[in-house]
């Protein structure tokens, strides 16, 4: 069920997803390679702030160049450098974020932020990816408002929260 539009963050997540069983992840990484979702992916959050769980930090290994990289975790004697890191949703308002912020992953996170984002950038990924990671639904939460980019291997939504006022 959607929450009420007060309780909507001006967060936006962006994720890219295989239409067939909604995988995000395979191994620890992505199970494909698309350069255009990879070159989408940095134009829309370079500039910006980009919140990740542990376990993407852990993937991607070093904070991502030009964007302010933070990790929300649990686990409390955590030590990234060039990370901010934050254990609850609440640290998320504390931070000094710069530009827009950009939930990038994974699942979990995904789970828990999705129903307070204004907006969801999808890439759907075409063809048949094998992934050990999958997308929670959202589908419910909400309504697609334009296809920025398509082609043959991918199809990039914007997506816009159902709870929000038209």
């Amino acid at each position: 069920m959607p929450l009420p539009a007060d309780a909507i963050k001006p967060w936006k997540a962006i994720v890219a997803m295989a239409d067939k069983n909604r995988a995000i992840g395979l191994n620890g990484g992505l199970p494909w390679r698309l350069p255009e979702d990879l070159a989408f992916f940095k134009q829309m959050t370079t500039g910006h702030t980009v919140v990740m769980g542990r376990k993407t930090m852990d993937e991607i290994k070093k904070p991502l160049p030009r964007r302010l990289n933070v990790v929300l975790t649990n686990q409390q004697d955590l030590v990234a450098p060039g990370f901010t890191i934050a254990h609850t949703l609440a640290d998320l308002d504390e931070v000094a974020v710069k530009g827009d912020l950009f939930i990038i992953g994974g699942a979990q996170l995904f789970a828990v932020t999705l129903p307070q984002c204004c907006e969801l950038f999808l890439t759907h990924v075409k063809g048949d990816y094998d992934g050990d990671t999958f997308l929670p639904p959202f589908e419910h939460l909400f309504s697609a408002v334009e296809t920025l980019r398509e082609n043959d291997d991918l199809r990039i939504v914007r997506y816009r929260n159902k709870a929000l006022p038209a």
